[in-house]
């Protein structure tokens, strides 16, 4: 069965055609494949059930283009698995003014060119390219120019470079997670032998653990929202959750921004709490904005939650003080988790904004003193 060239056509074309970056017309284009189409050779793996397209290409950070590629014969199949894709469009958060993105389904040598809006419809090319002809060749190199002028208006109307996100690729944070933003305004984070690696990064936790978590989180603003999820999915059980897209981690660059940050994390924190959950990694990449507007903050990666006073003992907490942790038995309790949190928001201080000063925005939040002093009175050290 022939499969398409279109992957290895766009690839070449990146490559060779890019201006260099001292000229005007530089794009910073990128190209990324589906290597997993084969799925028989990772049968227990996190990719193994990989959807996404075959062929993703960015422009300046943002995903630009998508196609989905099959063998001779198979048009039909290759337009249903794109539309599926690309289901649910394209958010203003990341994509700015942009309202279409181009996009591709190919079979063997014949090659259907279309547009997918903001809400995920597509609209597909009446003329069908078969590249196995010479004149219709001709007429995809023309269209491919088309593509480079589209691409360069296109990168003018994105948002700025925090914003951006390559839609549809797979980001691997580690061996075992990778996260997936999707269109619609979705996240999919999974985790590949999901037992191993809670033993490892987050001891406590287990799936019944995280449903009652994302439970808690679904009644704070403060805390990501899961739309799906969480489960455990497929032969190998592997940990899926699908959550609401956010913007980049915060930024506060005013008194009243930090007071927020400081303010809404804490607020998360309480919830948590209420509900004996310790929240265990605090840290700024972790903190997101809400709609992509600083003054709304909100916590995620909810997989390093914990029951309260559960013993914590890795290595990665060395760098914190000797009161990170209770010292009698070594465990993360509740008043442990806001000193953790309080040493988190000195970053503010490297802004180098006027009076961006942790302290301050601690004794400028009330509801922050107030579950402080709770803590303490439960025990620990604060």
């Amino acid at each position: 069965m022939m499969a398409s060239c279109i992957p290895t056509v766009m690839q070449e074309m990146i490559q060779e055609l890019a201006a260099p970056p001292t000229s005007e017309y530089y794009l910073d284009l990128s190209y990324s494949g589906n290597k997993t189409e084969d799925r028989s050779q990772n049968p227990s793996g996190v990719l193994q059930k990989l959807d996404r397209p075959d062929m993703l290409i960015m422009v300046d950070g943002a995903t630009s283009f998508v196609g989905e590629d099959k063998g001779q014969g198979n048009e039909r199949q290759a337009v249903t698995e794109l539309e599926g894709y690309v289901k649910g469009g394209l958010e203003s958060l990341h994509y700015g003014s942009i309202k279409y993105l181009p996009c591709y389904a190919a079979a063997g040598s014949r090659v259907t060119l279309g547009l997918f809006n903001d809400i995920g419809k597509v609209t597909w090319m009446q003329h069908t390219f078969d590249m196995s002809l010479a004149s219709h060749r001709a007429l995809f190199v023309f269209a491919v120019v088309n593509l480079l002028r589209w691409f360069m208006l296109m990168a003018k109307g994105l948002p700025e470079r925090r914003f951006r996100i390559q839609l549809l690729e797979t980001w691997r944070r580690s061996s075992h997670v990778t996260i997936t933003f999707q269109p619609g305004g979705r996240v999919r984070k999974q985790i590949r032998q999901f037992e191993i690696w809670a033993q490892e990064h987050s001891p406590g936790s287990s799936l019944d653990f995280l449903q009652k978590v994302y439970q808690v989180a679904q009644a704070s603003q403060c805390l990501a929202h899961a739309l799906e999820g969480p489960a455990c999915v497929g032969r190998a059980q592997q940990y899926q959750v699908t959550l609401e897209a956010y913007g980049p981690p915060g930024n506060p660059m005013t008194m009243q921004e930090a007071q927020a940050y400081c303010q809404d994390c804490c607020m998360g924190a309480e919830a948590l709490h209420a509900a004996s959950v310790v929240m265990r990694d605090f840290r700024s990449p972790n903190v997101l904005t809400r709609n992509g507007a600083e003054g709304k903050y909100v916590t995620v990666d909810l997989e390093f939650a914990g029951p309260n006073k559960h013993s914590w003992t890795l290595d990665w907490l060395q760098d914190w003080d000797d009161h990170t942790l209770n010292q009698v038995t070594p465990h993360m309790a509740a008043c442990n988790a806001m000193y953790w949190l309080q040493k988190g928001f000195q970053y503010v201080n490297s802004l180098g904004t006027s009076a961006m000063c942790a302290c301050w925005c601690l004794n400028a939040s009330p509801c922050i003193l107030v579950h402080m002093e709770h803590c303490d009175s439960a025990g620990g050290t604060v």
